[in-house]
């Protein structure tokens, strides 16, 4: 299932709502040139909650990896009021951006996971399917293409 993903476009439905100031450039149809990372995750789930709070971290040890890198964390989530507590409990400082609708998902498909990472080319196509919070295998990955 995975393979057949790789090379495909991902949309970016007008839905999306940046969060806490951060003005995401890959919710808009200009391209950046640049590399995207688009986390997406269920705000009504605690385990992704803290899954947010690891990549906060993980971002900080590794920011010259990802200095070029836009950085799109999506939340869909029933309960806003619930996340919102959460982020701010928990102190994590990430580019956010709602969909209140959960078109994301929809419209690109991604129905497997509550919590699903991509690594998106200039173009917006899939480059990598996976995180590299806990997973060594794939940090080997992220630093590979994204050192290119």
């Amino acid at each position: 299932m995975v393979s057949i993903n790789i090379g495909r476009k991902i949309r970016f439905p007008s839905s999306l709502h940046p969060l806490n100031g951060s003005m995401s450039k890959v919710c808009t149809a200009e391209n950046t040139g640049n590399m995207k990372l688009v986390v997406y995750t269920d705000g009504d789930c605690g385990a992704c909650i803290v899954e947010l709070a690891k990549w906060n971290d993980f971002i900080k040890i590794n920011e010259a990896l990802f200095n070029n890198v836009e950085l799109n964390f999506i939340v869909y989530s029933d309960n806003f009021p619930f996340f919102e507590y959460n982020i701010e409990k928990t102190d994590i400082s990430l580019p956010f951006i709602y969909d209140s609708t959960n078109q994301f998902i929809v419209e690109n498909k991604l129905y497997e996971t509550l919590l699903q990472t991509l690594l998106l080319d200039s173009d917006n196509s899939i480059v990598l399917i996976g995180s590299p919070i806990d997973h060594q295998a794939m940090q080997e990955l992220y630093r590979k293409v994204l050192s290119e």
